[in-house]
């Protein structure tokens, strides 16, 4: 049985968080409230995964009192204010709100609030192109100038912008240049940012989710040819879920990822809470497990629950590592591998055959050789 150490807690951990989440409401923006625990203020149209303590805004207020009823019953401190973001008045007076409810500091931003209009582009009007931009990028930036002092003095901050997967390729069945347009922006300024505010101890990143299960995607595309297609363009040949996006966006907030920034991950592909942050029951193989990253993730995994076996050239280190561990009750076993020589990786993939009864569920190749050159 794997021992649960404070420092693993720590890194995976958001407790004393604070968090401003822009459309709280539906979606992908509820999926954030519900699983992070953090102090929390919410702008909705959707908020979900980050929540001790919170707060949330949204332009409908049947919409937020519907959802702040739920997450009481939930044991979820968030509060909630009206707030329509394309309006810069009103994204100052969300800011000023925030700042006096958590004592001028906060740690994460999630812009997720988004809207669109599904039109060819020589159809769309400018107030149509004005509001979708205002909305989906000027929010995105005008928070983020808004929140940076706050960020900054509470020495730990993070922003997760959410773009779409619109933002990269062209969609001739779904018309939506604007939209896309801004989203691409967005992609952009997660890396200009990352590289101004990383000094003050701001990581900035972006996820771009793939079609998801939301009011947003369902208004539009749920149910017709455009979804059938897109079953068989994506390796998981489905729609994906709120939650499957904002675990994605609750590790780009945790002390984890603390060397992750300036980065826009694509999501294109339920289960409960405990189940997406568990290995239990999974069985990984990492090569050059017994130095540095490969270390590293040798006891991330098992930590998790994960039955690990490691291999390295070296029996000696591999010895020092495995003693130390057994006594943290880690489910690791170890091989002495040169997985340069072919006869061994082939050798090194039965035992692991063996070991596991012919399945295994992760394969992590750390190896890598830098040789002094000859002189």
């Amino acid at each position: 049985m794997a021992t649960t150490s404070s420092s693993k807690n720590e890194k995976w951990s958001l407790a004393g968080a604070t968090a401003l989440v822009t459309g709280g409401s539906k979606g992908i923006g509820t999926a954030l409230v519900i699983t992070n625990h953090v102090s929390m203020c919410m702008q909705t149209r959707h908020s979900g995964q980050l929540g001790r303590d919170g707060r949330t805004c949204c332009r409908s207020e049947a919409d937020l009192s519907r959802c702040l009823k739920e997450w009481t019953a939930m044991g979820l401190a968030v509060t909630v204010s009206i707030c329509h973001l394309s309006v810069r008045a009103e994204r100052e007076a969300l800011v000023g709100r925030v700042q006096a409810l958590f004592d001028g500091k906060l740690s994460i931003l999630v812009n997720n609030a988004g809207m669109s209009f599904l039109k060819p582009a020589a159809e769309l009007t400018p107030e149509e192109c004005s509001s979708l931009m205002a909305t989906n990028f000027e929010s995105c930036f005008h928070l983020s100038q808004l929140v940076y002092p706050l960020l900054k003095a509470s020495g730990r901050g993070s922003i997760v912008n959410i773009s779409s997967i619109a933002s990269f390729p062209g969609f001739r069945s779904l018309p939506n240049a604007m939209y896309a347009a801004a989203k691409g922006a967005m992609n952009q300024v997660t890396r200009n940012f990352a590289a101004e505010w990383a000094n003050d101890g701001i990581r900035v990143n972006c996820v771009a989710p793939g079609f998801i299960r939301t009011p947003l995607l369902s208004e539009f595309v749920v149910g017709n040819e455009f979804e059938r297609a897109e079953f068989n363009r994506v390796p998981m040949g489905r729609l994906g879920d709120p939650e499957e996006i904002s675990s994605l966006v609750a590790f780009l907030c945790k002390p984890a990822s603390s060397y992750v920034t300036g980065v826009t991950h694509m999501a294109t592909t339920t289960i409960s809470k405990t189940e997406r942050w568990s290995l239990a029951g999974a069985t990984a193989l990492v090569t050059g497990g017994s130095k540095g990253i490969g270390r590293a993730v040798v006891e991330e995994l098992a930590s998790f629950g994960a039955s690990v076996h490691t291999c390295a050239r070296n029996e000696a280190d591999l010895n020092s590592c495995l003693e130390e561990w057994t006594a943290k009750g880690l489910a690791v076993t170890v091989s002495v591998c040169d997985v340069s020589v072919r006869a061994e990786r082939e050798a090194l993939a039965g035992r692991v055959c063996a070991l596991f009864d012919g399945k295994l569920s992760i394969l992590v190749a750390m190896i890598n050789s830098v040789r002094a050159p000859i002189a």
